[in-house]
């Protein structure tokens, strides 16, 4: 029974027998005041004890969702969904355009940047000096093949393909959340100026309105082929649902420095590798593993946190145990602060037209280094759905 019915039968219990709170206080031999019209002490003490039950009942109510209240922005050029009034994630509809001195055909929509961590730190990156075309929370395969020619929808820079945002399917927010259904295309690219839809593709992003000190959402991804033809899927060491962290963890001596390590370790097998001083980010699994040893491993989740403004803070991705080849393997890199679920590591895979390609996952952004318990305890929760 919730509060409201608890305390109208309380109320209405003592309008139909008004001589009750005598008897719950255990007041009979109590004698009434005079000039009080009849009334009874106990009254008094009953009309107390009703204000003290009303309140103690309402401040224990969950007030989680009304602590992490959702809700959604929409522009002609982005979904924005905020928590408390702060900004969580922003879907980009329309495509965002590279900065001043970066090649235009790294020019996309259909990503999330910027993600929220609960600070409001900002924990996926975009327009890397490194790595332009990695863009935020996003999801490609690479170096596929479609009617006979290579496709790469990835390496945005090769010219080879894209994937892009279509059209808002559907949007809806209640006291459950907020969900967006939203399309979006693989686009092939044969030759310069030709365009053929590969795939379509789906994304369900539901957002609760309930959150914790970690924030996060949900997203199941459906791939369908545009055509008859099939995408095949050659293994690749990369490739799938990614995330691109913060700008601020690219380091220009990362990549010396792991390379160092490398050569040396090889005679000292002992030797630990470089810490996030020198790198500037760091990856922890579910298995426990990290940069240096945890590369094409089968993981529930990965997380990856580094500093942000001074501060640690960071983002993790969960693959829901139904998802093909789950544990799907996931692409660490050693000194670059991006990481993806990538199934077809080992293994090629074909997507036909009569099957498609089904997954689900959960992004979470949270403030502090990567909890390995916390995160364990969110992905049992999201394995059961």
């Amino acid at each position: 029974m919730n509060c409201y019915r608890r305390c109208r039968s309380f109320v209405f219990v003592s309008l139909q027998f008004p001589g009750w709170p005598r008897v719950f206080l255990r007041s009979k031999d109590i004698p009434p005041v005079k000039g009080g019209r009849g009334r009874h002490p106990a009254h008094a003490a009953f009309a107390f004890l009703l204000c003290g039950f009303l309140l103690a009942c309402f401040q224990n109510q969950p007030v989680q969702a009304q602590q992490n209240r959702v809700a959604l922005q929409q522009t002609a050029q982005y979904l924005r969904v905020t928590i408390d009034e702060q900004p969580f994630l922003t879907y980009n509809l329309a495509e965002v355009i590279a900065p001043p001195g970066m090649d235009p055909i790294l020019n996309r929509s259909g990503y999330i940047h910027p993600f929220h961590a609960p600070s409001g730190r900002v924990v996926s990156g975009d327009f890397s000096h490194d790595h332009p075309h990695q863009r935020g929370l996003f999801g490609a395969w690479v170096k596929t093949r479609f009617r006979g020619q290579q496709v790469d929808f990835w390496n945005l820079h090769r010219g080879l393909g894209l994937v892009r945002h279509a059209k808002v399917e559907s949007t809806q927010q209640d006291e459950n959340g907020i969900v967006l259904v939203l399309n979006l295309e693989h686009v092939a690219k044969h030759k310069p100026g030709s365009e053929i839809v590969a795939l379509h593709e789906t994304w369900t992003v539901h957002v609760p309105a309930q959150q914790s000190s970690l924030y996060y959402f949900d997203v199941q991804v459906r791939q369908t082929c545009a055509t008859e033809e099939p995408l095949h899927l050659p293994p690749h060491l990369y490739g799938g649902m990614a995330l691109r962290g913060s700008n601020q963890w690219v380091q220009d001596t990362s990549r010396r420095a792991h390379q160092q390590w490398e050569r040396e370790v090889a005679e000292d097998p002992q030797l630990p590798p470089p810490g996030m001083d020198q790198i500037g980010f760091e990856f922890l699994t579910s298995e426990g593993l990290q940069r240096h040893d945890g590369n094409h491993s089968g993981a529930r989740w990965v997380a990856i946190h580094g500093p942000v403004d001074g501060q640690l803070a960071g983002a993790a991705l969960l693959s829901h145990p139904d998802n093909f080849r789950a544990p799907q393997p996931v692409r660490l890199h050693p000194y670059m602060p991006y990481f993806c679920f990538t199934p077809i590591a080992k293994q090629e895979h074909v997507i036909r037209p009569d099957t498609g390609y089904d997954a689900k996952y959960r992004y979470v952004a949270f403030d502090g280094p990567a909890d390995r318990e916390a995160l364990e305890r969110l992905w049992q929760r999201f394995s059961e759905k």
